[in-house]
């Protein structure tokens, strides 16, 4: 019977046969044939070679860990697969609620920028319409005042004809036929004397913003020259017409005054209440105005996150799936593996019975090699 030194004499001496065999050139070259070789050197170290049985079961045992391995192998790859399924999805779902999110945000920026510049222009419309009031009252004020001074020239003027006026009438009185006895010397020279007094106010000191001064200079003229019985009547006549004139045109020149007084001041006070409402509305616009600039700092804040969890996101969901092709392509090559691995015991083992002694001796000359 050999023992085990006669048996490495033996193998040594069939290892060029050995190394001839395609089979055993798969076990030396190839990843799985690696595996098989390594184990069963293992086991023949540990154990010795006694049979070729004893071999086999080795590879059987072989194929019975390569089969539990892709068992267990499967089980894992299947939860993972769940998990990055479930996971992707789930990271998608975020990734899509973010962007959502973000376009939603930034419509809503969008849409507050344009009302803020909506209410920024019809708060300067505002404002232009209070300019518009202030230069109306103005105007108003500068109307009132030339109307004042229209009217203070006018009823001076009036007050003045009226004036020079009693004194002609007084001065055509002492010429009443009626009580005109005789003319003396003092009455001639008070006459002339206010002949002389009224024609002075009428050239020098009389403001005729009536239009009154030429017919008051002729009728002077006229009593300056004397009045004749029959004159008298048509004179006092004359007077009496021009009297009911200044008192007609005194009495409609107060009431245009209380008019044009009562018309501004309504008109001012309108365009008073008219801008004070404006400016009311104005304030709101404005306090808007500012209300949506600040919301408009908190939706840009707001829309700058957005952006940033969106790029988290994607980076998170990305990085899960190059985590899971990565799994995916490791799966097939470990996939692959096991079955290459059963394919080369298979066919190990199938070629056993007919090169046993040539295995051996490849198994002992590798153990060699090791040692």
């Amino acid at each position: 019977m050999f023992n085990k030194s006669s048996l490495f004499l033996i193998f040594l001496v069939i290892v060029p046969i050995a190394l001839s065999s395609d089979l055993f050139a798969k076990l030396e070259k190839t990843q799985e044939g690696k595996s098989i070789l390594n184990t069963i050197m293992i086991q023949t170290k540990l154990n010795g070679v006694n049979s070729a049985d004893s071999i086999k079961t080795v590879l059987n045992n072989s194929q019975r860990n390569n089969d539990s391995g892709l068992e267990k192998f499967e089980a894992r790859a299947k939860v993972e697969k769940e998990s990055c399924e479930a996971d992707l999805k789930s990271l998608k779902e975020s990734l899509n609620e973010n962007i959502s999110k973000k376009y939603a945000i930034g419509k809503t920026a969008d849409s507050t920028e344009l009302l803020k510049g909506r209410k920024s222009d019809y708060s300067r419309e505002l404002q232009s319409e209070i300019d518009g009031f202030e230069n109306y009252e103005k105007e108003i004020t500068e109307s009132q005042k030339a109307w004042g001074d229209f009217y203070e020239s006018m009823r001076n003027s009036i007050k003045a004809a009226e004036e020079n006026l009693g004194k002609i009438k007084e001065l055509v009185s002492a010429h009443d036929p009626r009580e005109v006895a005789s003319t003396s010397f003092a009455q001639i020279k008070n006459k002339e004397s206010a002949i002389a007094e009224i024609k002075s106010n009428l050239e020098y000191r009389y403001y005729d913003t009536l239009g009154m001064k030429p017919i008051l200079t002729n009728l002077l003229q006229v009593v300056a020259k004397g009045i004749t019985a029959p004159q008298y009547h048509k004179i006092m006549k004359t007077i009496d017409m021009i009297d009911n004139f200044l008192a007609d045109r005194k009495n409609n020149l107060i009431e245009d005054n209380e008019y044009q007084s009562q018309y501004s001041q309504n008109l001012v006070n309108s365009i008073r209440d008219s801008a004070a409402s404006t400016r009311n509305e104005k304030d709101i616009v404005d306090g808007l105005v500012t209300s949506l600039e600040t919301r408009l700092g908190l939706l840009r804040t707001s829309r700058a996150n957005a952006a940033t969890l969106v790029d988290y996101a994607r980076a998170v969901h990305d990085a899960r799936d190059r985590i899971c092709q990565n799994f995916e392509d490791t799966y097939y090559a470990h996939l692959r593996r096991y079955n290459n691995v059963r394919l080369a015991i298979a066919e190990l083992s199938n070629a056993f019975d007919d090169e046993y002694r040539e295995f051996t001796g490849f198994i002992q000359r590798k153990m060699i090699e090791k040692n």
